[in-house]
């Protein structure tokens, strides 16, 4: 058997009575069967733990390492040749690896090879348990070799600025949100289609500008005639393509990753859900109950308290725009700092908007969507059993 990147023969690792396939060039790993997993913490200890310790604590493999984990496509088992589907073991990954349909063979790039060992040790070993504080002892090494150096002004505080403030001439640099930390196992289609329907109804609506009145969320509408459609509608409409454009980035940033937590059902629930929330806080704090409010920023402010409460650990990724945009690079933010920071603002804003201040933003429907998704998250955790089996941290 060869290894399907390589293309040299794979040589066999053995302990006991158990044996596992190993490409000598790049350390990618075959397993027969799940029960041989049991052998990849001996390889790990034997083979690996000294590659991957100088590997992982290069700074560059932070930025690749969500790309590094994910299962390549199309790859066929060098054991049988039937091209392999993505699979988690039966939930014990936060990951996805190759898995032969055919045969049950399981492929194993080289960075998650001790992930998974992690995920095949028994909590009741000793031997076992001694692995893990040898895996831990790596991350924690290399998360002290990660904190070196001073972040520059714009690395503090540019992330807690809405917009690049620096294209605008300003001395402080400015930041846009791109991604996070956190490993995720779908494509998130939930997020796409209400992404897709917020920018069809955009442009539909182009033709008909008279036809927003008619979905737009109108206090008035709603308490005296009983429009209880406008609850949701309204989210799909946007006041124009930087409003749209704006509010399609942040739920992409977010939206994706609750959206694998939750799954696709559960998760289109939950947006429809803070939709309703931040309307109902804007109807009763919106004091000209004629004004027409649109937009999904409501709802996404739910996605955003959600992630607060599902991924509190995760960090955010920054990409900093130094002043004129003439230089351009990437910072990571715990996401717990960023969200309240963000709360914080939106709360002030919405004082200053209650305090009859002319502001063409519906703060207090941001903060009835956060409410609401921190409500949807909060019960999701209650009512959702814990998977068993050991597994890796999501957004260490």
């Amino acid at each position: 058997m060869n290894c399907p990147h390589c293309k040299v023969e794979l040589e066999i690792f053995a302990q006991g009575n158990l044996e596992l396939y190993v490409c000598p060039v790049c350390l990618s790993v075959l397993l027969e069967q799940d029960a041989t997993g049991k052998i990849l913490k001996y390889f790990c200890k034997k083979e690996l733990l000294s590659r991957i310790l100088s590997t992982i604590a290069d700074p560059s493999l932070f930025e690749d390492a969500k790309q590094m984990l994910k299962p390549p496509t199309n790859l066929a088992c060098p054991k049988c040749k039937t091209i392999t589907k993505a699979d988690d073991l039966d939930g014990r990954l936060k990951f996805l690896v190759n898995r032969c349909p055919k045969c049950g063979a399981i492929w194993l790039e080289t960075m998650q090879v001790p992930l998974v060992a992690i995920a095949f040790t028994d909590v009741n070993n000793p031997d076992d348990a001694t692995f893990k504080e040898t895996i831990n002892q790596i991350l924690q090494t290399t998360k002290r070799k990660r904190r070196g150096g001073l972040k520059s002004l714009d690395d503090i505080i540019a992330p807690y600025i809405a917009i690049p403030l620096s294209l605008f001439g300003l001395p402080v640099g400015g930041a846009l949100p791109v991604g996070d930390n956190v490993i995720t196992k779908t494509a998130a289609p939930a997020t796409k289609a209400i992404i897709a329907t917020c920018i069809l109804c955009f442009f539909l609506l182009l033709g008909w500008p008279k036809s927003v009145s008619g979905i737009a969320l109108i206090a008035e509408k709603v308490l005296k005639d009983k429009e209880l459609y406008r609850l949701i509608s309204y989210a799909f409409a946007h006041a124009g393509i930087l409003h749209l454009v704006g509010n399609m980035w942040f739920l992409w940033v977010f939206g994706r990753t609750v959206e694998d937590k939750m799954g696709i059902i559960r998760f289109v629930l939950f947006f429809l859900v803070c939709a309703v929330t931040s309307a109902i806080l804007f109807i009763a704090a919106v004091a000209d109950k004629t004004i027409p409010c649109v937009g999904a920023s409501g709802a996404i402010s739910g996605v955003i308290g959600a992630y607060l409460i599902l991924f509190p650990k995760a960090k955010i990724r920054f990409c900093i725009f130094g002043r004129m945009g003439t230089y351009r690079h990437y910072t990571y933010v715990y996401a717990w700092i960023y969200i309240i920071a963000w709360v914080v603002m939106n709360v002030l804003l919405g004082l200053f908007q209650s305090a009859g201040r002319s502001i063409g933003v519906a703060y207090w429907g941001h903060i009835g969507g956060f409410v609401g998704g921190i409500i949807f998250a909060e019960l999701y955790k209650a009512f959702t059993p814990i998977s068993s089996g050991l597994s890796p941290s999501r957004g260490a």
